[in-house]
C-alpha cells in the first residue's frame, strides 16, 4: 500500500479535509493512504518557504501544536518544511549587515524545541541546515530528515553520500526530472528511501527547468523578490504555446502508483496543493487515495495562476485548466513508455509526447 504525503497549510480547513479523507479510505479500503501531510506554519519559523505569503498561514505555534496532535492521532506523520534556499539572507544584522549566526542558531533551536514533539520529519533544501540538524541539535533532538526535491539529488553517489554523511536522512525527494527513470529510482531506493513527487508539472514548454531557471527562481522567491517570476514569463506561457509539454512533465497519474510500486519499489508518493483551496486538497486526495482519477490532465496540479491569484481561486484554476484539454482515458497507457525515456532524449530524438499530443487534438478536432 502506497503511503501519501499531502500538502496542507495548518489551517483548520485543509486539516478537517485530510481527516475526513483519511477516515474515508479506511472505511472504503483505499489501494493507496495519506499517510502523511507536510507545510510550514509561519508564526516563529525563523527560516520558512520559498513564497511564504502564499503557501503559509499565520498559525501560531500553540495553534499549530494543537492542530499537529489532532493529526497525529489520526495516525498521519506531521512534516515541517524548511525550502528556502537562502536561509541565511532570513536575518541580518541591522547594524552591520552582517548576518547574525548567535540570534539566528537561538530563534532556531527555539522553534525546533518548542515544536519537535509534533513533527515527525523536517523537510530540508538547504544543505547547511542539515549540517546543523546533525551536528549541533543531534544530542538534544530526536530529528528525522526529509531531502527536498529543490536540492535536485540526481545521482547514486550523491544519494550514497547522503546515506554515509547524514544517517538522519530518512527519505529523499529526488530530482523531479528523474521520475521516469525506473531503473535509477529502483536503484536509489535500495540506498535511501525515497519520495516521489505526483502531480508537479514544471518545465519550460517540456523542457528539464532545473539548469535553467528552476534554481534562480526559488532563490528569488526565497527573498520575496516581486520584479522577477519565471513562473509567468516562461513556465506559463511555455505550456500555453507546447502543449505537449504537460505529458513531456514528470507527473505521476494516480493510475500509476502501482506500477511505480511494482517496478520502482518506491511507497512514498508526495502530493503538492498546500496553497490551494480545500476543495482542490478534497479532490486531489481522493484520487490518489484511490489511485483512479478521470477528467483532464491539467486538473491534476493546482496551477500557478490559482496560487498567484489565490483570493480567485475557483476561476483562476478553472481558467488555467480550460486551455487545454487531454482526457486522462488517453494517456493512461504512457507509463508502459517510460523504460526508455531519458533526459537527453525528451524532446530531442524522442518525440512521443508531441506525436500524443497531436493524435489527441486530431481527434478532438473531428
Amino acid at each position: 500500500m502506497a503511503k501519501l504525503n499531502i500538502g496542507c497549510d495548518f489551517s483548520e480547513e485543509h486539516i478537517i479535509t485530510i481527516c475526513a479523507l483519511v477516515q474515508e479510505s479506511i472505511e472504503n479500503d483505499y489501494p493507496s493512504r495519506i499517510a502523511g501531510v507536510y507545510g510550514s506554519p509561519r508564526e516563529g519559523n525563523p527560516f520558512g518557504s520559498v513564497r511564504p505569503t502564499l503557501r503559509e498561514t499565520k498559525t501560531f505555534t500553540k495553534v499549530f501544536s494543537e492542530r499537529a496532535m489532532i493529526m497525529q492521532k489520526e495516525g498521519l506523520e506531521v512534516n515541517i518544511t524548511f525550502n528556502s534556499i537562502f536561509p541565511h539572507l532570513k536575518k541580518l544584522s541591522i547594524m552591520n549587515n552582517i548576518f547574525d549566526c548567535k540570534q539566528a542558531m537561538e530563534e532556531l533551536e527555539y522553534f525546533i524545541y518548542t515544536i519537535n514533539e509534533h513533527v515527525d520529519h523536517w523537510i530540508i533544501a538547504h544543505p547547511h541546515l542539515i549540517d546543523l540538524f546533525h551536528n549541533v541539535f543531534s544530542e538534544k533532538y530526536n530529528l528525522k530528515i526529509i531531502a527536498s526535491t529543490i536540492m535536485n539529488i540526481h545521482a547514486l553517489p550523491q544519494v550514497a553520500w547522503i546515506k554515509e554523511n547524514w544517517p538522519k536522512v530518512a527519505r529523499i525527494c529526488p530530482a523531479l526530472w528523474k521520475g521516469r527513470d525506473f531503473g535509477w529510482l529502483r536503484a536509489a531506493n535500495e540506498l535511501v528511501k525515497l519520495e516521489l513527487l505526483t502531480n508537479e508539472f514544471c518545465s519550460i514548454g517540456g523542457v528539464e527547468c532545473e539548469g535553467l531557471y528552476r534554481q534562480a527562481c526559488y532563490m528569488s522567491q526565497s527573498m520575496d523578490v516581486q520584479n522577477w517570476n519565471p513562473m509567468t514569463a516562461r513556465c506559463i506561457e511555455s505550456r500555453q504555446k507546447n502543449p505537449e509539454s504537460w505529458l513531456m512533465a514528470r507527473f505521476i497519474l494516480p493510475q500509476w502508483i502501482k506500477v511505480y510500486t511494482e517496478l520502482t519499489a518506491v511507497m512514498n508518493y508526495k502530493i503538492t496543493g498546500r496553497t490551494h483551496a480545500k476543495q482542490y486538497i478534497d479532490y486531489i486526495g481522493r484520487a490518489y487515495c484511490k489511485e483512479n482519477i478521470s477528467g483532464n490532465l491539467l486538473e491534476l496540479w493546482g496551477q500557478l495562476e490559482a496560487t498567484l491569484y489565490k483570493d480567485e481561486w475557483d476561476s483562476e484554476q478553472a481558467k488555467a485548466v480550460g486551455i487545454v484539454n487531454i482526457p486522462i482515458e488517453d494517456i493512461i497507457s504512457m507509463v508502459y513508455q517510460f523504460g526508455v525515456c531519458t533526459t537527453d532524449k525528451c524532446g530531442n530524438t524522442c518525440i512521443y509526447c508531441k506525436n500524443k499530443m497531436k493524435k489527441i487534438m486530431e481527434k478532438q478536432s473531428g
